[in-house]
């Protein structure tokens, strides 16, 4: 599932975790980011939040991920870089694994 950490998206999520228990799944998350940097690296955490999309992108992920998990759903997150509509909708293959 997308997250953007929009309240329309914290909404999904909340039904994501539901579907996933119910069915007990293992949930995706895809983060999305538009900017040429890609994925957010090893940097001080303050200095990439005040300057980078992505770094903000990396939080929301970070808190998504332990939200779920909190909640008893095992998931894993993806990145992507594009266009967040046609990311998500591409195949799988075209994001990457990220381990923060």
């Amino acid at each position: 599932m997308g997250t953007d950490g929009s309240a329309t998206a914290a909404e999904a999520v909340e039904a994501a975790i539901e579907i996933a228990r119910r069915f007990e799944s293992e949930l995706v998350l895809l983060g999305v980011f538009r900017d040429s940097d890609g994925p957010p690296g090893d940097e001080d955490p303050e200095l990439q939040w005040a300057s980078s999309p992505t770094a903000r992108l990396r939080e929301v992920l970070d808190r998504t991920e332990a939200e779920m998990r909190r909640s008893g759903v095992e998931c894993r997150t993806l990145t992507g870089e594009g266009e967040p509509g046609e990311v998500l909708c591409s195949s799988p293959r075209h994001a990457r694994r990220t381990c923060w």
